[in-house]
């Protein structure tokens, strides 16, 4: 991973991957089961050169040529892709089991509950009235479970939702919401609830104004532009980070603002 990619870590926040420790604790994706595991090693090296970059929607970052990215196909399983493998063996436009979709994030045990639902209706009315500067609402957000996590997201959307926005012919888009938040700490602790909801986020300004855009995908399919505009090559200087946490991917934000699980290696 990059310099300007952040790890999500426990009681921390968002952090830098070269601000990272030994022992710090994350969230990881090991199979379909998301869990917290603590950082084994770090290294580091300079890089200065060119680096592939993914392109597709909410599925955005750059790597090297050493980085395997998680994918799953219903025929195959999970595998771990090299770049040069996603160009061809990840689905493109539509639905095919023979091919691979991308593991960006997905649901924790949704069984698991530790917060009351009374609790996380006021942390969805208080943002939706603009009452978001109530300092309980980071703690319970912070507090969530697995099943928690999928039911804030219900409510936020229910309460919420700046706009359903729009889709070809005048449909409603149901693939993304957007959510007016009262400050970037809420903004990034929601960004982290969706991802264990088993959704992918980023977070815009605008007009004095923070957006959290939910993108209601877990593995998506690349859609109609070429794919010399999806899987390319750009240059890149700066140091690149080894992030060990029992080889899974970790909970991050990528260079381009996108929240999902990234890829462990450089």
């Amino acid at each position: 991973m990059l310099a300007q990619h952040e790890i999500y870590v426990l009681n921390r926040g968002f952090v830098n991957a070269e601000d990272l420790f030994v022992g710090d604790q994350v969230y990881t994706l090991d199979g379909w089961e998301t869990k917290l595991s603590r950082i084994d090693y770090i290294q580091s090296d300079f890089f200065f050169g060119k680096m592939n970059r993914i392109d597709c929607g909410n599925h955005n970052l750059l790597s090297t040529d050493e980085t395997k990215h998680r994918y799953y196909s219903p025929n195959h399983g999970f595998a771990e892709l090299s770049f040069n493998e996603v160009e061809q063996k990840a689905m493109y436009k539509k639905y095919d089991p023979r091919f691979y979709m991308p593991v960006l994030t997905w649901a924790e045990n949704p069984e698991e509950r530790k917060v009351d639902n009374r609790d996380l209706e006021y942390v969805a009315r208080a943002i939706a009235f603009g009452g978001g500067t109530d300092p309980r609402l980071v703690e319970i957000i912070r507090s969530t479970a697995g099943g928690d996590c999928i039911v804030l997201i219900d409510l936020l959307e229910h309460w919420c939702s700046q706009s359903p926005g729009e889709g070809w012919f005048g449909r409603a888009q149901v693939k993304t919401r957007s959510h007016r938040v009262p400050d970037m700490t809420i903004a990034d602790e929601l960004s982290v609830v969706a991802a264990r909801a088993g959704f992918t986020s980023a977070i815009g300004t605008s007009d004095q104004s923070i957006y959290l855009r939910i993108n209601y995908e877990s593995m998506p399919i690349p859609g109609s532009r070429p794919r010399n505009e999806k899987y390319y090559k750009q240059y890149y200087t700066g140091m690149v980070y080894t992030v060990g946490a029992g080889n899974m991917p970790i909970l991050g934000r990528s260079n381009f603002g996108r929240v999902f699980y990234l890829p462990s290696g450089s």
